[in-house]
């Protein structure tokens, strides 16, 4: 049972909940409802490091260089990957945040800001750790699904939370 059950108030036609959000889970839609008299300006600072977070993905093209490096340190060796071999790594990233976009974004209205948000973090989070295990194994596969795929789902859930 929810506050708003046991006690409701009515102000211009609507009911909002009056007391704490101490009953509903953290991750649930309905404990991100602010109450009337929360400060809104505090959820500009989270909502600004989100966007920081999922800006760094356009800092890919800073790590092209280094990557088409990862064998030969000065220049690069003979097995080392191409710039046209990591290029495309970002191009199935975007792909991958259109079609988060466009198949998550229902399910994002549904279950909220924090549950998507937490969703993304971890996708976004665990795509650049297997991006770094894609470059120390030598492993074009694992930079693809890493960066690729894991990387542009949380790019999309995270951009879908404004």
């Amino acid at each position: 049972m929810y506050c708003s059950e046991i006690l409701p108030s009515r102000i211009g036609g609507e009911t909002y909940d009056n007391c704490c959000n101490a009953d509903r889970f953290y991750f649930s839609k309905e404990a991100s409802i602010a109450p009337l008299d929360y400060n809104r300006w505090l959820a500009i600072p989270p909502a600004n490091l989100v966007h920081v977070a999922i800006g760094a993905v356009y800092a890919y093209s800073m790590w092209t260089p280094s990557l088409s490096t990862v064998l030969g340190v000065v220049g690069p060796a003979k097995l080392d990957w191409s710039q046209s071999d990591l290029i495309p790594t970002f191009s199935v990233a975007a792909t991958t945040f259109g079609v988060t976009c466009h198949m998550l974004g229902g399910w994002v209205d549904r279950v909220g800001p924090r549950l998507s948000g937490l969703a993304g973090s971890v996708c976004w989070g665990t795509g650049l750790i297997l991006t770094g295990m894609g470059a120390e194994l030598h492993s074009l596969p694992l930079l693809y699904g890493g960066y690729g795929i894991l990387g542009g789902a949380g790019w999309g859930l995270m951009y879908l939370l404004a």
